[in-house]
């Protein structure tokens, strides 16, 4: 009995050119393993590098906002609110503050747009280059946050996002970044129909994800910076 179930085993093995194949698929996806975990060690460590090295050589700057933000519209300087990042974890994210203070009391969490009337002189000066986003630079010291990824959005309008879109969630499979292909690239969305290009760049973001992407990221964000784009 024992010899006729060997047998009928035996005549059901794979091909050797079939265990090959399927040997050679595991190495490949081991490879990629180990190589993705070798990208997101370096880029952890690039990230506390970077972070410090910013924060110390923007210092000046990050204190000349702070005091306008403070003398021109009163109320704190710093604006905390919830994002998501990785995994779709919630965390607070810092900002210099470029509205009014309680300018969502009545209103809500509704999609910023460029002649919103709610933003401060100040505030529309800072947001035109990006200024308001260097307190970030703490989120991504504490790990919250990355130096390069896909913007991280606001759990109101992710939830509609996802509902429209069902691929959206795959944007969290990275932490969120401080700048990202889709922001250089696509620029801020103001509705749920621009965002369309905005996921398809984060996922072509997280699918290609590499040093050489992200440095190439970080020169035209300086760019973008600059231009007051």
């Amino acid at each position: 009995m024992d010899s006729d179930v060997l047998a009928l085993n035996d005549s059901f093995s794979l091909p050797a050119w079939q265990n090959t194949e399927r040997k050679g698929r595991s190495e490949r996806a081991h490879q990629r393993s180990k190589q993705r975990l070798a990208y997101d060690l370096t880029k952890r460590t690039f990230d506390v590098i970077g972070s410090l090295v910013l924060l110390a050589m923007l210092a000046p700057l990050m204190l000349l906002c702070a005091f306008l933000v403070r003398v021109t519209s009163g109320g704190p300087v710093l604006y905390r609110q919830r994002r998501l990042t990785s995994g779709g974890e919630e965390f607070s994210m810092l900002k210099f503050r470029s509205m009014y203070p309680e300018a969502e009391l009545h209103t809500g969490a509704v999609w910023a747009a460029s002649n919103d009337v709610r933003v401060t002189p100040v505030g529309r000066f800072l947001r035109r280059y990006h200024l308001d986003e260097l307190p970030q630079l703490f989120n991504v010291l504490g790990g919250s946050m990355s130096l390069i990824g896909p913007r991280p959005e606001r759990p109101e309008f992710s939830a509609m996002l996802a509902t429209r879109y069902p691929s959206y969630h795959r944007r969290l499979q990275v932490p969120a970044g401080l700048t990202g292909l889709a922001q250089v690239d696509h620029g801020y969305c103001s509705s749920v129909e621009h965002y369309r290009r905005k996921i398809a760049l984060d996922r072509l973001y997280v699918r290609k994800r590499s040093l050489k992407l992200d440095m190439a990221i970080a020169a035209k964000t300086v760019f973008v910076v600059i231009n007051g784009g």
